[in-house]
């Protein structure tokens, strides 16, 4: 029989990953649009509460007055005077001047006595009541009536739709003797609410129990109060009577609000009528898209990285074989310490962790390949793995940049001050930009100074991470064609930067909101990548290294941004930069024993060493099992990583101080976790060393040759 066809190994790693990615977005969506619902329902409920209680006191207090009223008409000679019932009802119309008209009427609707709002005074008057508002009162008229918020009715004299208030005057029979009738207009209530801290896009409202509506703030688009208040509502209307819930929640199509919407309603304590907060759902769908789209676009950009890396070693079957197992763990992980995450700094620290890891892995063995086989790749081999370390290095920044701005905001970045020289820094970053000028047709220029420039005080990394990041987005933002300058001169003591553009340009109300953080300023769907904190993240390193940020613009024109800082007191401009790393003159000769749960990680640590042939490299998957190897041969150094299920590093640590065979051992930590309180913790518990993945191959290196160099030297007096 013949072999059935299988998917290539690529392949299936490949969809494999794309079906974790799949799974993962959809239960981050599905999360994230139940706690979107969750806060819509509770901000709706809270303002249904506030005014709920403010219209049924409103109620009462107009009940009252009519009650006072009708006390005051009933006293003495009673309703048999007719110039004292309309001077009593005169002087209650002029106390309450929300009230468009107030009517005593007979049981037969004749009006007996009528006192009309100023505007409407000069209106013809009508002798009696019959329109269907006031047959529907009588009809469901009770011996128990007293008072009653009648259905809306629309003026025959007078333009606009009121709604009564209607009070039954009984005689000593219990029959009705009179009635008032007190006309709201429909919009009293929503100017009585217009100050309530109402959700946006929502909708404020009395309902009585048979659909009509009392008032609705605001209504509908397009819709006039014909519309509105002429006929009963149908599909959801949140109502409730005798035996009823007297509050509740619905989600659903109703003619309220024309779209499908969410209801959240409560009857008011003393009336037969329903007040609601009514939202279209796409509020809530518009929410729920505010919310996930950054982790959806790094969940993206991660897919992106472990693509490129997969095209790159597809010939090495068992890294392939590794990578699919790191990937798979590294997804299952993400999920899970996503799920877990309740804090915003948590929240940080995990994502910071788990994007880390496989980046360790990825930017590792892109490294490796750079390092060990430059002359067997190709040419187009050799761009695919450049390729493949810009993009792990572009998500190591981004991931950087979300660190910055927790640390920014905690007041927990540390800055290692001191002399830099300015145009070196220039050079630099411009040559890291200058591929991305090409691609987009920009020129890069630097005017050099007349005369050379003192050193400023700084931190070299931090400074570059600014001046990088206006490059970044002076070329992103420009026009085909178009012209970056750089400049540097002294200005009243201190150095000032300037970077100026010929792109698009910026309108004063976006210049006030330049520095919001996640404010991309209307260019979200430009198709140019950002996050819209690069900037708030560049003013506050600046900031912190005791210089200022300012910004001058005209739209259609360009952007300067202008950098000042201190001058450096001494004059080491050339000294190192604290991303510097030594050469390594002495390589490492010893033991070395490394503790990581990680397959992934223990295979990039045999390559890493791989170029130190005289470091003898022991590997352990658990931290029980590196104690048992380093109790048996005591190592010249100890890598552990921190992560780990079981017996995480700092419990490896505490053991292995506690040993006095291997208490005086160094102890190197390495984490994916870049956060300072973890660093520091690590350095409090005993921890000799932190290396944060990924990895720098050099930078890795250049600490094992210095932790050996002492139990080396140590040798060779023994042996001498």
């Amino acid at each position: 029989m013949p072999t059935p066809n299988r998917l290539p190994p690529n392949t299936r790693i490949a969809l494999a990953a794309a079906v974790l990615l799949l799974a993962f977005a959809l239960l981050y969506a599905a999360l994230a649009w139940r706690a979107v619902r969750t806060e819509q329902i509770s901000r709706k409920q809270t303002v249904l509460e506030i005014a709920q209680k403010a219209t049924n006191s409103y109620f009462v207090e107009l009940e009252a007055a009519i009650e006072d009223m009708v006390d005051d008409l009933l006293a003495g000679p009673g309703l048999a005077d007719p110039v004292r019932t309309a001077g009593i009802i005169r002087r209650f119309k002029q106390l309450h001047p929300s009230f468009t008209a107030v009517n005593l009427l007979a049981p037969d609707g004749t009006i007996l006595a009528s006192e009309l709002a100023p505007e409407r005074a000069t209106l013809p008057r009508i002798r009696q009541v019959r329109g269907p508002s006031w047959v529907d009162f009588l009809a469901k008229l009770t011996p128990q009536t007293k008072f009653d918020l009648g259905r809306p009715l629309k003026a025959t004299i007078a333009p606009g739709w009121f709604f009564p208030m209607r009070y039954v005057i009984r005689g000593p029979d219990g029959q009705p003797q009179a009635f008032i009738s007190a006309t709201l207009s429909a919009d009293v209530l929503q100017r009585f609410w217009s100050d309530a801290p109402v959700v946006a896009r929502s909708s404020l409202g009395l309902i009585r129990d048979d659909g009509y509506l009392i008032s609705l703030f605001p209504a509908p688009p397009q819709a006039d109060q014909d519309a509105v208040y002429r006929s009963p509502r149908t599909g959801i209307v949140p109502r409730g009577g005798s035996g009823a819930e007297r509050s509740g929640y619905a989600e659903g199509a109703s003619s309220i609000l024309d779209v499908p919407g969410g209801y959240a309603w409560q009857r008011l304590q003393n009336y037969p009528v329903t007040m609601f907060v009514a939202t279209p759902l796409s509020e809530y769908r518009q929410a729920w898209w505010q919310a996930v789209r950054v982790p959806f676009a790094l969940i993206l950009l991660l897919a992106v990285a472990g693509w490129l890396a997969l095209r790159v070693v597809h010939q090495r079957e068992s890294a392939l074989a590794a990578e699919r197992r790191r990937t798979e763990e590294a997804l299952a992980e993400k999920r899970l310490a996503e799920r877990a995450n309740r804090t915003k700094t948590e929240f940080m620290a995990r994502m910071s962790h788990e994007l880390r890891t496989p980046l360790n892995a990825i930017l590792g063995f892109a490294q490796i390949l750079q390092r060990d086989t430059p002359r067997t790749l190709v040419p187009e081999q050799k761009r695919e793995l450049e390729h493949v370390l810009h993009a792990g290095h572009h998500l190591l920044s981004l991931i950087d940049d979300l660190l910055d701005l927790s640390r920014v905001e905690a007041g927990t970045l540390a800055l290692q001050l001191g002399a830099v020289d300015l145009l070196d820094v220039l050079r630099d970053a411009m040559g890291q930009v200058a591929t991305q000028a090409e691609a987009q047709g920009v020129s890069l220029d630097l005017t050099p100074p007349p005369r050379p420039l003192p050193p400023v005080r700084a931190d070299r990394t931090r400074l570059r991470q600014v001046v990088l990041n206006l490059l970044s987005n002076a070329i992103k933002y420009n026009r085909r064609g178009g012209r970056v300058a750089l400049g540097a001169a002294l200005d009243e003591g201190r150095l000032r930067l300037t970077v100026r553009d010929t792109g698009v340009g910026l309108s004063a109300a976006q210049l006030t909101q330049l520095f919001e953080p996640f404010n991309r300023l209307g260019r979200e769907g430009s198709g140019i990548q950002g996050t819209g904190i690069g900037l708030l993240i560049t003013r506050s390193l600046v900031e912190a290294m005791d210089g200022e940020l300012t910004v001058a613009s005209e739209e259609g024109v360009g952007s300067e941004f202008r950098v000042t800082l201190p001058l450096a007191l001494t004059a080491a401009a050339g000294e190192a930069g604290p991303d510097s790393v030594p050469p390594d003159d002495a390589p490492g000769e010893g033991a070395v024993l490394y503790i990581d749960d990680d397959e992934v990680n223990r295979i990039l640590m045999q390559s890493y060493l791989g170029v130190r042939p005289k470091v003898r490299l022991a590997l352990a998957a658990s931290g029980p099992e590196g104690l048992a190897m380093a109790r048996a041969a005591p190592p010249d150094l100890l890598l552990i990583d921190m992560m780990m299920p079981g017996m995480n590093g700092l419990e490896v640590l505490a053991a292995v101080r506690a040993d006095a065979g291997l208490r005086k051992l160094p102890c190197l930590a390495i984490s994916a976790n870049a956060m300072p309180d973890e660093i520091e913790t690590a350095r409090r518990a005993g921890f000799d060393g932190y290396l944060v993945k990924p990895i720098a191959v050099d930078a890795l290196l250049h600490e094992i040759d210095r932790r050996l160099a002492p139990a080396a030297t140590q040798r060779q007096a023994q042996s001498a």
